[in-house]
This record gives C-alpha cells, structure tokens and sequence, in this order.
C-alpha cells in the first residue's frame, strides 16, 4: 500500500477535480466506444467543435491566461490585510499551484486549439482541456473569494482597531484641555 504524506495528500486533494473528470470522461468514452452508454450517440464532437467555436476557445482560454497573470502580480505586489493569516493557512500555496496549474492547463488548452490539427483525437484532447482549464479557474475563484472574505474581515478588525484609537486619543486630549482650563484658573 502506498504511503502518503500529509503534502501528497493535499496536493492530491486539490487536484482531485481534475482527476476525476477525466477519469469520468475516459470512463464514459470507452462506455460510448463499446456501445453501452447511448445518451451520446447524438453528441457529435465534430458538430460541436467547429473552427469558429474553436478559435473562440483559444481566444477565451487566452483572455483567463491575461486574468491569471494580473491577479497574481496584484496580489504579489501588494500587501492586504490577510497575508500574514494566507500565510498561516497555506492559501499561497494552494492559490500558486491553483494559479500554475491553471495557466499550464489553459496555455493546452488554447495552443492545442491554435495549433493542432483537428481531429478524433485532438477533438477529445482539446475536450479533456477545456474540462480542466475550467476546473482550475473555478478553483481560482473560490480561492480568491475566500483571500477576498478574509480580507473584508481583516479591514473590519483593522477599521475597529483604529476607531477605539481615535477614542482614547480624542478622550485624552478632551481631559487635557479639560486640565488645562482647570490649571488656568
């Protein structure tokens, strides 16, 4: 039996979107190929898959290439309020290998979309990416909702924090003014 350790395990965790939709789409074409699963039969990947769906898939898959990059360099170059716990909670891990995974996933995607010639096989290569590239920028998302939720609550303490500030300072300064008038009489 294999033995995995806690980042395998992790590491196997966040992927496992990914995992199981290929293996559900292997499953389902060797079932389609024998005959036995029929609701397919009237899918036809080269009707769905034309030259101008698949010049707007390169093209999509490039615009979400452009996202990847510019949410990133923000959030590499900025310091919000949630790095110190992203940090505790590995999200910048995850957020990494979501982010790497994904631009590799959709750089697949739309090169194999431009470049490759269409056929059976790159048809359903072209699927499998297509099905990733969306798993992983799903993931992307959710990642950055919750860097975002952290966020709001970081600004919230942070808006809390410097409010009993302004508080105490503005009391001490009401008691030395009120000392002062004291003093001067």
């Amino acid at each position: 039996m294999i033995k995995f350790n806690a980042k395998k395990r992790i590491y196997l965790k966040d992927w496992a979107g990914e995992i199981i939709a290929v293996v559900i789409y292997a499953f389902a074409l060797s079932l389609r190929r024998l005959k036995i699963l029929k609701c397919f039969d009237n899918f036809v990947l080269e009707d769905y898959l034309s030259q101008t769906r698949v010049d707007g898939i390169a093209s999509f898959f490039a615009i979400t290439i452009g996202i990847y990059i510019a949410v990133i360099t923000v959030l590499a170059t900025s310091e919000i309020g949630i790095s110190d716990r992203l940090l505790k909670k590995r999200l910048d891990k995850r957020l990494l290998y979501v982010v790497i995974g994904g631009m590799i996933e959709n750089l697949v995607a739309a090169g194999g979309a431009i470049f490759l010639p269409i056929n059976q096989f790159t048809k359903h290569m072209l699927v499998i990416s297509i099905m990733l590239s969306l798993i992983s920028f799903v993931k992307f998302i959710i990642l950055l909702l919750e860097i975002f939720k952290g966020n709001m609550e970081s600004m919230v303490v942070s808006m809390d924090e410097e409010e009993k500030y302004r508080d105490t300072i503005e009391a001490c300064l009401e008691e030395l003014v009120k000392n002062s008038k004291n003093n001067s009489k």
